[in-house]
């Protein structure tokens, strides 16, 4: 690990392979998930894939790792900048039918993950903005993401200046989607 990336945010394609990346990546992503338990390998494989894989394979421009002093991963952002309710790769996604209107505005979306010791300090807010200028600076019209109604990150996500868009029931959940249009919006 080189001195220059230690304390910073780096997009997962200019890491060029850094040995150890993806192992930290999925020790954040399967500590940080709601979903801690499953029935077999398989499915631990096809949930990582899901939520993480596919975004790191091919959207690796669209990928943010935070690092600490001393160079170790301690966070990620994993995003599309495309409106995925429009692309068969993200068909096993069932709320995005559910909310395709709502993603043509607002067509990039993204997940996160942060190493518990390091929430509630700020990286999850600059992980947002770096997401959000990078898609701006490239045209992208908008930004969304969608969790639980009852999620405890709703004020989070509030606090990076994503808006309530609107809220639909999936799968006998509640879930709503916060979205910002990128033109007006301040970084």
């Amino acid at each position: 690990m080189t001195a220059q990336i230690a304390q910073q945010i780096v997009r997962y394609a200019d890491l060029d392979g850094w040995r150890g990346v993806d192992q930290a990546l999925d020790e954040i992503f399967f500590a940080a998930s709601a979903t801690q338990y499953f029935a077999d390998e398989a499915t631990r494989r096809n949930f990582r894939e899901r939520w993480l894989g596919r975004y790191l394979g091919r959207y690796a421009e669209d990928c943010l790792i935070a690092f600490d002093e001393a160079g170790s991963a301690i966070g990620f952002l994993v995003g599309c900048p495309e409106d995925a309710a429009r692309l068969p790769d993200f068909a096993d996604i069932d709320y995005l039918a559910a909310f395709a209107g709502e993603c043509a505005r607002y067509p990039a979306h993204f997940h996160m993950n942060i190493r518990a010791e390091w929430q509630v300090r700020g990286l999850g807010r600059r992980l947002v903005v770096n997401y959000a200028a990078n898609l701006a600076a490239r045209g992208i019209s908008g930004v969304h993401v969608v969790t639980a109604g009852d999620a405890a990150n709703l004020g989070f996500y509030r606090k990076c200046g994503l808006l309530h868009v609107t809220s639909r029931r999936v799968t006998g959940r509640r879930l709503v989607m916060l979205g910002r249009h990128l033109t007006a919006w301040r970084l």
